[in-house]
């Protein structure tokens, strides 16, 4: 009768889940949230030459998966594919998780649909259609809390208990594969449930006591049983040890691949480089005041740190130890920074401090009602908020509280703050009913202010100028396949989750750099051109098979800056075609200082 139960409620989650989707197709237009993923997609779609088979953040499995496939299925977006997907399985066990918890019955059920509609929409609706991989690793970790909260600790039948944690692993390995770092607060949330339930099932174990109400999630949250004080309905601690135990080898596997392969292809002084490149360019305030690092005795000269200013990493010079250099001149955030742009973050950004408002409530909710026993639901969520808070404050004190990274910490701590308010009843003391129906009636109307925001943020018109750029990029790379084009991070706002590639995939395009370059995909696409990516210098500019796209001259001027300044002459750029908004530059030594050289 059970299993029926939560079948109906999987149907129900894949059917509130569709309706959203389909919700969001008619108001909004689905595209990436920032570039980020363009670069991806472009690496497996085989915009490098060779569809990838590594980049710097995706799982090796995943990241051969792609790559195996685009080279089976060409030019189809595996990559924006396998989000969607997971976005969607994501949405359906959230909803059917909220409606196990909230009990057995269907009337109480159909409540955890509503609370997870509710969840999806305020939390998890606008990662649905402007999709990061950040989020969507989120969005999944969120989901694995909720099945993990799902197990239940009053059941005797270890398979039910075991089966929830490995339910919300799988969930926590997708999300890993897509970006570890995402996985670091479910995978804390889900710590804080895993020792909850092993504690009261320990004193389950004491009293003898086997169903009642003191149950740490389960989907029998209104289960009519009591203390039983039967021997053979408690949980055994070897239930607690096989999910402990799936969890390390799942993990510790995971680790060791990637580092296997990080060995065997010999990318540590890469990922070394990176982590340098991360923490000046992320970190730190390099882009916005130079002066700090120009004092720094780093090898580059001024021009070249200008130009590491502006993403650029084409040059062998620029190199760990001075990117290491430049981060070391720049003092820390701090903790009272960390107070500062955290509440600066959330008064700019007035749908979060709704949400954040939310959960708040959520949490004094848990608080209603009789106290359990050894821990209430009222000290998890409180733990569960509290930990909320300091992931928040850690992002603040690393400086990189942004709106992905918030959604990372917001969504799985609303998927257990949703999940422990459904479990938890109030008793039936008048004055708490009355205050369960105020905060009730409070969540309510802060649910709809934030879809307010919601919406209005999921409706924005789409940026049809970068696209149009993108569009004429491709178009000029197919039509001349011997140029390397060579551009900016800032010519680059590509949010397509599926590019046209029914004209070809051109193969010839290049950042000159940004968190994807160097990348063994980037190095072998420099070198079908004949140009070596460890020891590229200024010289290889002025080779006839480089342009530079853009889609104004004065974007050349910092560039001839620095060509000049490394070439020791004066260098101008010359227009080799143009194609729409864009032109693209070749670069020479100017004809006065060539006649001006001896012989």
């Amino acid at each position: 009768m059970r299993n029926r139960q939560i079948r109906r409620y999987w149907l129900l989650g894949a059917a509130v889940t569709t309706a959203l989707f389909a919700l969001l197709t008619a108001l909004s237009n689905f595209r990436f949230e920032n570039s980020d993923d363009a670069i991806l997609l472009h690496a497996f779609m085989g915009f490098e030459g060779e569809p990838a088979n590594f980049t710097l953040y995706t799982h090796t499995l995943l990241a051969y998966t792609f790559a195996a496939l685009g080279k089976l299925w060409p030019g189809m977006a595996w990559y924006s594919l396998f989000q969607f997907g997971l976005l969607w399985v994501s949405g359906v066990v959230l909803v059917k998780c909220m409606a196990q918890l909230a009990g057995k019955r269907l009337a109480a059920g159909l409540w955890g649909v509503a609370a997870g509609t509710v969840l999806l929409g305020v939390f998890i609706a606008f990662s649905f259609c402007r999709i990061s991989y950040t989020t969507t690793a989120a969005a999944a970790g969120a989901a694995a809390v909720a099945q993990a909260l799902t197990a239940d600790v009053t059941s005797p039948r270890r398979g039910s208990f075991v089966k929830a944690w490995l339910g919300g692993l799988l969930l926590l390995l997708g999300a890993y594969s897509l970006r570890a770092v995402s996985v670091l607060p479910p995978l804390a949330f889900m710590l804080l449930l895993f020792v909850w339930q092993l504690i009261n099932a320990g004193a389950r174990r004491e009293t003898g006591a086997g169903y009642d109400r003191v149950s740490s999630g389960g989907g029998d949250g209104d289960a009519e049983q009591t203390a039983t004080g039967g021997e053979s309905k408690r949980l055994p601690l070897r239930s607690f040890l096989l999910v402990l135990a799936a969890f390390v080898l799942a993990f510790g596997g995971f680790i060791a691949i990637r580092k296997a392969e990080i060995a065997a292809r010999g990318l540590q002084p890469y990922l070394d480089w990176q982590n340098a490149r991360i923490q000046l360019m992320d970190y730190t305030d390099f882009q916005a005041d130079t002066a700090p690092a120009l004092a720094v005795d780093s090898g580059l000269t001024d021009a070249e740190v200008e130009m590491v200013r502006q993403w650029y990493f084409l040059d062998g010079n620029i190199t760990t130890e001075a990117l290491q250099a430049f981060a070391a001149a720049y003092p820390a955030q701090g903790t009272n920074g960390a107070f500062v742009s955290g509440f600066a973050f959330f008064r700019q950004n007035a749908r979060y401090a709704y949400a954040l408002g939310m959960l708040v409530l959520l949490c004094g909710f848990c608080w209603l009602g009789k106290r359990e026993k050894p821990i209430s639901v009222g000290l998890v969520a409180t733990a569960a908020l509290l930990g909320m808070a300091i992931l928040l404050l850690y992002l603040g004190w690393r400086g990189r509280l942004i709106a992905r990274a918030a959604d990372s910490v917001l969504m799985p701590a609303a998927a257990l703050l949703f999940g422990l308010a459904l479990r938890k009843e109030p008793d039936k003391h008048r004055g708490k009913r009355i205050a369960a129906l105020v905060v009730a009636l409070v969540l309510l109307v802060a649910a709809g202010m934030h879809l307010r925001l919601t919406y209005h943020a999921v409706t924005r018109a789409a940026d049809s100028t970068s696209l149009q750029r993108e569009r004429e990029l491709e178009t000029y790379a197919l039509q001349n396949p011997d140029l390397l084009i060579v551009r900016s991070p800032a010519l680059l706002r590509d949010t397509r989750l599926f590019p046209d590639v029914s004209a070809g995939i051109p193969d010839n395009i290049i950042l000159w750099g940004d968190w994807g370059c160097r990348t063994p995909g980037w190095n072998a696409q420099l070198a079908r051109f004949g140009f070596d990516a460890a020891a590229f210098t200024a010289a290889d500019w002025l080779r006839d098979n480089i342009v530079f796209a853009t889609a104004q001259e004065a974007d050349t001027a910092d560039l001839c800056a620095y060509l000049a300044d490394a070439l020791g002459q004066p260098v101008t750029a010359e227009e080799a075609g143009s194609y729409g908004t864009l032109t693209f530059y070749r670069f020479a030594v100017t004809q006065e200082a060539a006649s001006a050289q001896p012989g």
